[in-house]
């Protein structure tokens, strides 16, 4: 899962461009990136579409049966449920309120003013928001407790797996062993911090900031909706924070799983099990290491130089197809794995 926005609204700055409601302008009609964004956004809604009853699939196998997949550790297997359950919120926001506005369905329901608001698009900003940060900014900081886990696997994979699998050793805790941590109630107060803080990070959503959207031109054609929320803070707090720790956290990912690509030879020594998890680990974390390699550098040329490697549109398409594919690949990895 990454930390970005499927549509962002300010991907160059965190000024307040575009204004609400203002279409967006290709920068070169006669180029081919024109049609490449649209092909990007159809394959991310196909992408998501397919992938949610897997989700959905995936959480009733190992929550109604408690599955005990391949032997699997709890800590991997109740980290992959947690980045399955924020995914499905994802996907669940992405289909009824972002997509459903993007291509124009159902227009008077975002656009036309309430007795009392201007347009629904006031508090349908704000959730379009949520799905784009707390929820991303939580997969990319349970991409780093599973390459924490994975590590400890090749460090020392007789204390690892002792620990992992022994529900007896809670019972006496040595401050100085670090692979008590992956005990099964520890483990479970982790993932509940983890949560804790995504709804810590929903906090500002209920401060008086309201929502709004600009008109965009969808992949039939039709003219779509993209949902924002107004104003430079509210866009600094949630675009900032997502950037930063998310990002921060990604890249530690990406560290650590160099580090085990250094060590390789020492994974001969580990359990087919162990192996197996920690390619499927690798495999989930792929969809933030994509996020970080398409979008970080347009992020950083954006600010240091003010030329961006792709227009506006292009980078929403891109940012799109790099969510969605984050979005999906936990399940389909998780199925290939332990089919």
């Amino acid at each position: 899962m990454g930390w970005c926005r499927a549509v962002w609204p300010h991907p160059i700055s965190f000024s307040d461009r575009p204004r609400p409601h203002e279409p967006f302008a290709r920068d070169d009609a006669n180029s081919v990136l024109d049609y490449m964004d649209t092909v990007l956004t159809v394959i991310s809604d196909i992408i998501i579409v397919l992938t949610l009853p897997l989700h959905c699939r995936y959480l009733y196998v190992m929550l109604r049966v408690n599955a005990k997949v391949a032997n699997l550790e709890y800590a991997f297997r109740a980290s992959i449920v947690n980045i399955v359950v924020a995914n499905l919120l994802y996907s669940l926001i992405f289909l009824l309120i972002q997509e459903p506005a993007a291509y124009g369905v159902f227009p008077d329901f975002f656009m036309v003013p309430s007795s009392d608001r201007k347009a629904n698009s006031w508090w349908l900003g704000k959730v379009a928001i949520m799905q784009s940060v707390p929820l991303i900014l939580l997969g990319a900081m349970i991409h780093f407790l599973i390459a924490v886990n994975r590590v400890t696997a090749l460090v020392n994979p007789t204390g690892h797996k002792k620990h992992s699998f022994d529900k007896n050793s809670e019972k006496i805790f040595a401050p100085r062993n670090i692979f008590q941590i992956w005990t099964e109630r520890r483990v479970k107060r982790t993932l509940f911090v983890i949560w804790f803080m995504m709804i810590v990070e929903c906090i500002p959503l209920i401060f008086p900031f309201h929502g709004s959207f600009y008109t965009i031109t969808s992949p039939l054609g039709s003219e779509g909706l993209a949902m924002v929320v107004i104003g430079r803070l509210p866009n600094l707090i949630y675009q900032g924070i997502a950037v930063g720790i998310g990002g921060l956290f990604e890249i530690i990912t990406i560290c650590l799983y160099i580090f085990i690509g250094f060590q390789v030879r020492r994974l001969k020594k580990l359990s087919q099990s162990h192996i197996t998890t920690t390619v499927a680990a690798v495999l989930v974390s792929t969809g933030g290491f994509i996020i970080i390699i398409l979008i970080l550098p347009h992020l950083i040329t954006s600010h240091l130089t003010g030329q961006p490697i792709w227009s506006t549109e292009m980078f929403y398409a891109v940012l799109k197809f790099a969510n969605a594919y984050n979005n999906a690949v936990a399940p389909w990895v998780m199925m290939a794995q332990y089919r």
